[in-house]
């Protein structure tokens, strides 16, 4: 693993902070480059106001969703924090981050900004959906050099982690959430196009997918955390079950309703 990529003198480039500036950076521009290309009927202003903008809603949800994930990840592993070292809550940059939380603050700096400027929440929501999953496999790759996110002890599929320390090989289930997103990613692009016409299904149908995708994985990571759930060996396993679950009807209802009631009753489609 290399936590840490370059040294010099006291200042240390990690190898999780700038899979998180790479993800971003590459985020925010195919979204603004996507924004600034479908937008512009709706909202009535030019390609180059609509890209700066996108930068303005970013700069909001940025702070915002970083500061989501790590309240998570320390809630979720506070015994990480006792006595003298919970000065290490706030080490962002040393990795401990949880996407739910992150996904939850987003949201929520997201919906008021765009909700403020009168932007359409849906169809931004549906733009955007396939680049989550861009840069939550950039991430992933960040959590594998760091040495975090690890799974559980495998003796066949497994690698040493040198940062845990036990000498035991481990499902490197970063590389397996990172595969899973890329191909998520490269899947919604394909459908996008003949999507992006039924508002919200392709925000639904990211949350479900991934809600899957993180359902599953979640048996194979080592999970450290302590919790009061009795069905699930995570808050994020619970969360992710949930997740696909309520996104799963959603996505089937959406689809219902473009693929088969409007085409029966099209008297009421502009309704």
């Amino acid at each position: 693993m290399y936590p840490i990529l370059l040294t010099i003198g006291s200042f240390h480039l990690y190898s999780y902070g700038l899979c998180m500036a790479t993800a971003f950076a590459v985020g925010i521009y195919l979204i603004a480059r996507d924004l600034s290309k479908y937008l512009v009927p709706e909202l009535g202003l030019k390609r180059e106001e609509i890209f700066q903008s996108t930068f303005d809603l970013f700069s909001v949800i940025i702070p915002v969703s970083l500061i989501g994930a790590r309240i998570w990840f320390v809630l979720e592993n506070h015994q990480l924090f006792t006595g003298s070292h919970w000065i290490q809550a706030f080490y962002i940059w040393q990795g401990g981050l949880v996407w739910y939380g992150g996904l939850l603050g987003a949201f929520v700096a997201g919906f008021f900004w765009l909700k403020h400027k009168k932007w359409p929440i849906a169809k931004v929501l549906d733009l955007t959906a396939p680049y989550v999953l861009l840069g939550q496999g950039i991430g992933r790759i960040g959590c594998f050099l760091n040495g975090c996110c690890y799974g559980v002890v495998s003796a066949k599929y497994g690698m040493i982690f040198p940062a845990i320390g036990d000498n035991l090989p481990h499902l490197p289930t970063e590389l397996y959430e990172m595969v899973g997103d890329f191909a998520l990613f490269g899947l919604m692009l394909l459908l996008r196009k003949k999507t992006i016409q039924y508002a919200w299904w392709n925000i639904c149908f990211y949350s479900f997918t991934y809600g899957v995708l993180r359902y599953i994985l979640e048996f194979y990571r080592r999970n450290g955390s302590k919790h009061y759930l009795i069905y699930f060996l995570s808050p994020s396993q619970a969360f992710s079950f949930f997740q696909m679950v309520i996104f799963g009807i959603l996505v089937g209802w959406i689809s219902c309703y473009h693929l088969w009631f409007k085409k029966n009753h099209p008297a009421l489609e502009h309704t």
